[in-house]
């Protein structure tokens, strides 16, 4: 009920109000103020205050906003205020002003109260009395104090006071609350406006202000001159050269034989209000950096409300700004994290560890309309270099946080579609290799019956043929002799992939598998005119590897040598050990070589290098990619050199662990 009442009160107020936040933004409004500047409440909520301040006092409503908020002082002062009316006019009404705290102390915002300008005469009619002198006290009842009291004449006292007066730091004005004359001044004061005293003196307070402004400040001494109590305001007098000066001016009003005086203290406020542009340019730069960011930037105090929203984050949450600043960062965050949030900071701020701060970290926020978002989060915690007291009675510096969000929405649903492609991709690679393995022993049941016939039939082990089905018959074994190996190959590259190929360890003589390997190719190079050969270090005997793979990476180097090797070429098998104490077991041809375009690639399966012979060379390019997995089951590893017109070099290195002799 006392929410209602309260929401009907400011409704129903016959004196204007109006809330702005604490970047001078309107946070509410009556309808006494909207009637005052023709405006609507839903025109004026929302956008910023000094849309509907003159131009020439925006400067110094910003300065006021910012002392007002940052110590309260000059709350509920009555003081002179303008605003620009929807035709463009100017209203000046009288404003009290109050700031807004949080029950932590944070500066939410200010309230304000306005009324209309009183009427001058009645408020001098009013205020008169007030100032009339005081009595004189009663002389004390001792001789002795009559007669020290006897001894402070009235000039001795004026000549007191006006040596203060002179002595003064700031600069004094004393004029007629009546006709705005100055009737004294002290030599700070013409300093000031550099002016002779003597030229001030009985000159209208005009005098002290520029020509255009002369009938605001008209409406500001008014105001101060019937007003009780010290004011306050900041203004621009005008120098003799007509150069304006910024001062702040303290003023009280007092009566004096019958005459009402306005004593003002005029300081000169040049070097704060170039201090306070700076501050507000800078501010003004980091607003415009903020607001052009595409990630979210949020700051917080200690406690855990929001102080900054920039316009990435209204984007991201769907908030705006003036509706979460002094908020706990908890709305941002879906319900199940509120109360942990909470009990965070209540930690932190007894002193204990924030995990979270100085780290990335990826979570889920909430957006105003409910929906929650992934969105990676960076926290800097900012130490300001003043210090207060906090609540163990110790001095610290007042801390507070930033957040960089971003929003990885899309991100995430990326990661998802790659990472189900990916299993897509292993599924298929692994359905690929088990019906290639399938395939493959399916297909070499019947291949060994081909090729265990077709060599009865060449050998005439049953009886003789005519000579053409024997060269059928030789043709038909050599085919299916082909399709065998390459059967082989992909049967060996699919148990590879799938991982279930299996080495069988034994110790192996490095110089009778060189010998073996030679043998079988020995025919085909003797067809191609090459001359084969090989040179086996005295310690490169034996080594602890699976023979059959060795002997089938071994063959197919050298089969692609004698493949590539033009004829009259030469094609040599070396082996050694190492100082490293690995095998070394080299093939080496003087064939064309390969192109280096080719060379990062030619292990991938099925592919093939080109040859500058201009023949076709047989096979699947499945050789060169088993073999180098051959190699790696062992612990080792295939390398290929090769130059354009300078052969290639093929190296089987077997790590030193595998090498069992190394004795000459």
């Amino acid at each position: 009920m006392y929410p209602e009442k309260l929401a009907s009160t400011f409704r129903r107020s016959p004196k204007g109000v109006v809330v702005t936040g604490v970047s001078g933004q309107i946070l509410a409004t009556n309808p006494a103020f909207c009637r005052t500047l023709d405006y609507n409440d839903i025109e004026l909520r929302g956008s910023l205050g000094e849309t509907i301040i003159p131009p020439e006092d925006r400067k110094i409503r910003a300065a006021e906003r910012a002392r007002l908020l940052a110590d309260g002082g000059g709350g509920n002062v009555p003081v002179p205020a303008r605003y620009l009316h929807r035709d463009g006019h100017v209203v000046t009404v009288i404003e009290s002003r109050t700031p807004i705290y949080s029950d932590e102390g944070t500066p939410l915002g200010i309230f304000a109260l306005i009324d209309a300008m009183p009427d001058a005469a009645a408020a001098r009619a009013a205020l008169m009395p007030l100032y009339r002198p005081a009595p004189l006290p009663t002389p004390p009842a001792d001789a002795a104090a009559e007669g020290r009291l006897a001894r402070v004449s009235a000039a001795d006292a004026d000549r007191f006071f006006c040596r203060i007066f002179e002595v003064s730091g700031e600069a004094v004005f004393v004029a007629d609350a009546e006709t705005g004359i100055v009737v004294n001044c002290n030599q700070q004061a013409g300093d000031l406006i550099q002016r002779p005293v003597d030229e001030i003196i009985g000159a209208s307070q005009a005098l002290l202000h520029p020509d255009d402004e002369r009938d605001h400040y008209w409406e500001l001494f008014c105001h101060r001159a019937h007003q009780v109590g010290r004011q306050t305001s900041e203004v621009l007098v005008r120098r003799s050269d007509g150069s304006t000066v910024p001062v702040e001016i303290t003023s009280t009003t007092m009566g004096w034989n019958g005459r009402l005086l306005v004593i003002s203290i005029f300081k000169d406020i040049t070097e704060r209000r170039r201090t306070e542009a700076a501050l507000l340019a800078f501010a003004n730069r980091m607003h415009a950096i903020l607001s052009s960011m595409f990630d979210a930037v949020i700051t917080a105090d200690e406690q855990g409300v929001i102080e900054t929203f920039n316009d990435a984050a209204e984007r991201l949450f769907g908030w705006r700004a003036y509706e979460v600043i002094g908020r706990s960062l908890a709305i941002l965050m879906p319900q199940s994290f509120q109360d942990r949030h909470d009990s965070i900071m209540n930690n932190f701020r007894r002193g204990g560890p924030e995990r979270n701060v100085g780290r990335e970290r990826e979570l889920v926020a909430q957006r105003k309309d409910g929906s929650l978002v992934p969105i990676e989060l960076a926290i800097t915690e900012i130490l300001d270099q003043g210090e207060y007291f906090g609540a163990t009675g110790g001095p610290r510096g007042r801390r507070s946080f930033v957040g960089v969000i971003r929003d990885i929405a899309e991100r995430k649903s990326t990661e998802s579609a790659l990472l189900a492609a990916k299993s897509q991709a292993e599924l298929a690679n692994r359905a690929k290799s088990e019906f290639l393995a399938h395939m493959s022993h399916e297909l070499r049941t019947p291949l060994n019956a081909i090729i265990g016939f077709s060599e009865i039939l060449k050998r005439e082990l049953f009886g003789p043929l005519a000579p053409r089905y024997v060269e059928y018959a030789e043709t038909i074994f050599e085919s299916g002799q082909h399709l065998l190996g390459i059967i082989n190959d992909l049967l060996d590259m699919a148990r590879i992939e799938a991982g279930r190929f299996e080495l069988i360890e034994e110790t192996i003589d490095i110089a009778s598998v060189v010998e073996s390997c030679l043998t079988m190719v020995r025919a085909r190079a003797d067809h191609g005119e090459l001359t084969v050969g090989a040179r086996i270090a005295g310690r490169a005997q034996r080594i602890s590897a699976d023979r059959r793979s060795v002997m089938q990476v071994l063959l197919n180097l050298l089969s692609n040598s004698v493949k590539f090797t033009p004829r009259g070429g030469s094609v040599t098998v070396s082996a050694r050990v190492g100082e490293d104490g690995q095998m070394l077991i080299s093939v080496i041809d003087s064939g064309p070589g390969i192109n280096p375009e080719m060379l990062p690639r030619i292990f991938e399966p099925f592919q093939q290098a080109d040859s500058r012979l201009s023949r076709k060379i047989e096979g699947t390019g499945l050789g060169l990619a088993i073999s180098r997995n051959l190699m790696e089951l062992h612990g080792g590893s295939l390398e290929i050199e090769s130059e354009i017109g300078h052969g290639t070099t093929a190296h089987m290195r077997f790590p030193a662990s595998r090498v069992l002799s190394q004795q000459g």
